[in-house]
């Protein structure tokens, strides 16, 4: 979550040095999908998980920031997809 706030380069350098190991069918592993999430994260405001790290669960994060509007924390949110109805759905 925090991550789509940094800079190009310093999320190219961190994508480019880590290892994304699937959980799911849907967990993001290549690095254009997750540079994708990331231009979504930050046009939205918020970042949502379908499923990517458990199939049953549904997460959404927001940025939480300083007087000086820098990202300090995320706060996140999950839900079962069973008991979250589609028209609520982020």
């Amino acid at each position: 979550m925090l991550r789509a706030w940094l800079p190009g380069p310093e999320v190219d350098a961190k994508l480019d040095a880590a290892r994304f190991e699937p959980f799911t069918e849907v967990t993001l592993a290549a690095k254009r999908d997750r540079m994708r999430q990331r231009r979504e994260t930050r046009k939205r405001g918020y970042a949502v998980s379908r499923g990517e790290i458990d199939g049953d669960v549904l997460g959404v994060a927001g940025r939480l920031h300083n007087k000086a509007a820098d990202g300090v924390a995320a706060l996140s949110v999950a839900a079962v997809f069973a008991r979250v109805a589609d028209e609520r759905l982020p």
